[in-house]
């Protein structure tokens, strides 16, 4: 998703039942922990996990384990009140079972935030070619060597959501599920609220997502 600055302390909060200072935080594939690093001082803990070592996760509520993210969920036991899981998803071969280990790892009034690129915005996000998602997976592949962009993303992209797949996948999971405009955005991206509403999310370069268990 493209980098805009706002506030995601808000955008959760607004959301929570319980408050951040009581709140257990979990961060799936955290890597720098742009997103939840901000918010250590103000949970009770914070949990990151990631398949590369990450030295920015230290602190006297802080812990890191370096592992997959489906591993780490399959064998997790605790459960957090705040699960941030963001552009994961798409990485992931099996993301129904995914987001069914996720909800096990989920306190019965904890959130999930999760964010991941939209498949038909027209230019796709890891790898930067036009029309990438449109085509069938084998053209896809080629494209992608043509344009020598195997290493640019790191990991390889398994499969993109449109809207109504997004939306769908949640729901058969058992969340339910908010397309959020983030708090915070300064103008001209503060506008944006008042326009992505339903379908309009089609039109989103990508999706932020807070979802909790129905």
């Amino acid at each position: 998703m493209a980098r805009i600055s706002f506030n995601i302390e808000k955008t959760l909060e607004l959301r929570m039942k319980k408050p951040f200072a009581d709140s257990t935080m979990l961060d799936i594939g955290c890597w720098s922990g742009r997103l939840s690093i901000p918010l250590a001082p103000k949970v009770k803990s914070l949990l990151g996990v990631d398949i590369r070592r990450s030295p920015e996760f230290r602190g006297k509520n802080v812990k890191f384990i370096k592992s997959t993210a489906s591993a780490f969920l399959r064998k997790c036991k605790d459960q957090f009140d705040i699960i941030i899981c963001s552009e994961v998803i798409e990485h992931i071969e099996d993301q129904k079972e995914f987001l069914r280990v996720i909800k096990k790892c989920l306190t019965d009034e904890g959130i999930v935030y999760l964010t991941t690129n939209n498949k038909y915005w027209w230019k796709e996000g890891h790898y930067g070619l036009p029309l990438l998602t449109y085509l069938p997976k084998f053209i896809q592949k080629r494209y992608i060597h043509l344009f020598h962009k195997e290493r640019t993303c790191g990991y390889e992209v398994t499969e993109l959501f449109s809207y109504r797949r997004l939306r769908r996948l949640f729901r058969e999971c058992g969340f339910e599920s908010e397309f959020v405009v983030p708090e915070g955005l300064k103008f001209p991206y503060s506008i944006i609220r008042y326009i992505m509403k339903g379908l309009m999310w089609n039109l989103s370069v990508g999706f932020m997502v807070i979802a909790r268990k129905r």
